[in-house]
């Protein structure tokens, strides 16, 4: 029920109680007078029923109102022996006072969210009014859909109010929502039947749609029919595939069904909400099941992986097509969304540089180049962040090359890609090995375990691998004599000598080093 009927009827019994005297004995001016003001009251009520500051206020008074109609009803009641015409009053007063319990306690149960319909259709003003007046901070997270954060302790708690949503127009939002009082009905226009459900203390749970089911059988479905959910807001279509990799569902027949036959309309899709999307899916346990069946609704959202469908490798270091190869890299990469978005795109450029020899091996020769430019095209279009792309992109052109077992090669590795670059490296090659033929790859991927072991007693030791790391800097060399370019040329010729072990990254040995090199002091 709407606040403002309450209010209406509230008013109406508190008039009535306190003025009841005067209906029943007072002039019939009194009577007519008393009548047309509460009828005033009532209709000024209703010509104010959807204007906010109306409705809050209703909210605010509504309490006091019923404490008083209380009241009234029994001190009334309490000296009805003492008043003549008050015999005949003893039905009206006990209705008051039995009608002002029931009021303060709807009351009470609205304000506490334990009725029926817990905020009963509110509208986001009603709610934030009910939070201001318990004193609850809130944010106005998204009012024109009912929606409001309240910040209780330090926590946020976000609310909505019950809601039917119009026609979407755009694919994406609602045209407008309309607010209703059953949960039921909010419900129902919810993506899948997983997620429409609702549940209260006193009252249990509502699953209009057999979500308990559903879930317990892992089976993902559309509530109601699923290309008029599809059609509504075709994020739903990815985010299907983003819960069955995350939770290990499997997507209802019809479901799966208009997910592929309206997968196009994910174009409509704004890039930063399937990136959002793509990440979560492909950190889930079950990517490589989801990318491997529901590839052609992922090349529509990355084309860039299209060409890599069903591409051979007759090679025999790997014993899959080069998508299959990218699915289970993906899969054996850490739950790093950076590391597992490089293993998605790594592979990208080999249909494009597939060769064949003359005994039938295929070849992929500078496939690493391309892939890194197909890469930054796809994450610039899915507006991924700058951070992102610079630790992505570096770690495709590279994922190729050689770290060998020896502190040289690592040391090397860590001047051009520093600690956390060549720790990923380590990383996206191990996965990358991990996803072709492990027959011959395993002797490799050992020999990863143990660079990397390696790698971590570099880091330990302190040894030097990068400018800053060396014992002297530019200032003395510029005191030395040394000017422009030929400063780093000489800084740079200093820490290849580190790295190879020719010097150690002492002041005199460098020093000393450096004057056996006779390098130019100007360019």
């Amino acid at each position: 029920m709407d606040i403002l009927v309450f209010k209406i009827l509230t008013d109406v019994c508190f008039y009535m109680a306190m003025f009841m005297p005067l209906f029943l004995s007072g002039p019939l001016w009194v009577r007519v007078l008393l009548f047309l003001a509460l009828a005033s009251w009532c209709v000024w009520l209703l010509v104010c029923w959807k204007k906010r500051n109306m409705e809050e206020r209703a909210h605010d008074s509504l309490m006091t109102e019923a404490r008083l109609l209380l009241a009234a009803g029994c001190i009334q009641w309490l000296s009805l022996g003492t008043e003549v015409w008050g015999r005949r009053c003893v039905p009206f007063f006990t209705a008051f006072l039995v009608l002002g319990i029931f009021l303060l306690r709807a009351l009470r149960l609205a304000r506490t969210g334990q009725g029926r319909g817990g905020f009963w259709g509110r509208t986001a003003g009603e709610l934030l009014a009910v939070l201001a007046a318990a004193g609850i901070r809130y944010i106005e997270t998204g009012l024109q859909h009912g929606t409001v954060t309240a910040v209780l302790n330090g926590k946020t708690y976000e609310i909505t109010t019950f809601r039917t949503d119009g026609s979407y127009t755009d694919s994406r939002h609602p045209d407008g929502v309309t607010f209703v009082p059953e949960v039921e009905t909010d419900l129902a226009r919810r993506d899948f039947t997983v997620n429409a459900m609702a549940y209260h203390p006193a009252s249990g749970l509502v699953d209009p749609f057999g979500g308990q089911a559903d879930m317990k059988a892992k089976c993902l479905r559309c509530v109601g029919e699923p290309r008029l959910r599809f059609t509504e807001d075709a994020l739903r279509i990815f985010r299907a595939l983003r819960f069955a990799a995350v939770l290990g569902f499997t997507l209802e027949e019809e479901t799966a069904k208009a997910a592929f036959e309206l997968k196009e309309r994910l174009h409509l899709v704004s890039a930063e909400r399937i990136y959002v999307e793509l990440k979560k899916l492909l950190l889930g346990d079950w990517a490589f099941d989801v990318l491997v069946e529901y590839k052609e609704i992922i090349g529509v959202v990355v084309p860039e992986l299209v060409p890599a469908f069903d591409c051979p490798q007759q090679n025999p270091w790997h014993v899959y097509d080069v998508f299959t190869h990218i699915a289970r890299s993906v899969e054996a990469a850490p739950k790093d969304a950076d590391l597992r978005l490089v293993m998605l795109f790594h592979d990208t450029g080999k249909p494009a540089c597939k060769t064949t020899d003359e005994e039938g091996i295929d070849h992929f020769y500078g496939h690493p180049t391309v892939s890194e430019q197909l890469a930054k095209s796809a994450l610039e279009r899915l507006k991924a962040s700058r951070a992102s792309m610079q630790r992505i992109l570096p770690l495709i052109r590279y994922h190729d090359g050689h770290i060998l077992t020896d502190e040289k090669s690592i040391k090397r590795w860590l001047n051009r890609l520093g600690q956390a670059g060549t720790l990923d490296l380590i990383d996206v090659k191990t996965a990358d090995l991990a996803a072709q033929n492990l027959a011959r790859t395993q002797p490799e991927i050992e020999e990863l375990y143990r660079t990397k072991a390696l790698l971590r007693q570099i880091l330990e030791r302190g040894d030097a691998f990068a400018l800053r790391d060396l014992a002297i800097g530019g200032e003395e060399l510029l005191a030395l004599g040394y000017r422009g370019k030929a400063i780093g040329g000489a800084l740079d010729a200093l820490l290849s000598g580190v790295i190879a072990g020719e010097a150690e990254n002492d002041r005199a040995a460098l020093l000393h080093y450096l004057a056996a090199l006779n390098l130019p002091k100007s360019e």
